[in-house]
């Protein structure tokens, strides 16, 4: 039962983030992939609060996903590191949510660990 959650949970937290990116990016005609930042659609527009929802939304499914994929899948240090990782990048997705891109160091320092988690994460998953 665990598993079946824990994958759940992994599926919602993208299907949920996708949604918001999407929507936000269709509620913003002004948006542009070569112009603009990703978290320029937390800031400006009707669409942010959405946008900032799906990230907190996507963070809180992931941090599920994390907790059961170490329970039911990661065994070993390595992959007790890994969960660990993926525990962090996932609370650094809920934060992008909390702290727009207007709180400058908070949005950049919740950025650069989900990126460095996220990666690390995987790179540990996959050894």
């Amino acid at each position: 039962m665990v598993r079946r959650i824990t994958g759940v949970c992994g599926i919602i937290s993208q299907l949920v983030g996708i949604t918001a990116l999407l929507v936000a990016i269709s509620g913003s005609p002004w948006f542009s992939w070569t112009e603009d930042l990703i978290s320029v659609l937390g800031v400006e527009g009707s669409a942010k609060t959405l946008f900032n929802s799906g990230l907190i939304l996507t963070g809180i499914f992931s941090l599920m996903f994390a907790i059961g994929l170490g329970r039911c899948l990661l065994s070993g240090r390595l992959g007790q590191s890994a969960m660990v990782s993926l525990i962090l990048g996932s609370i650094a997705v809920f934060d992008m949510g909390v702290f727009p891109r207007t709180f400058d160091f908070m949005h950049g320092a919740s950025t650069t660990a989900f990126f460095v988690f996220i990666t690390l994460a995987l790179l540990l998953i996959g050894v």
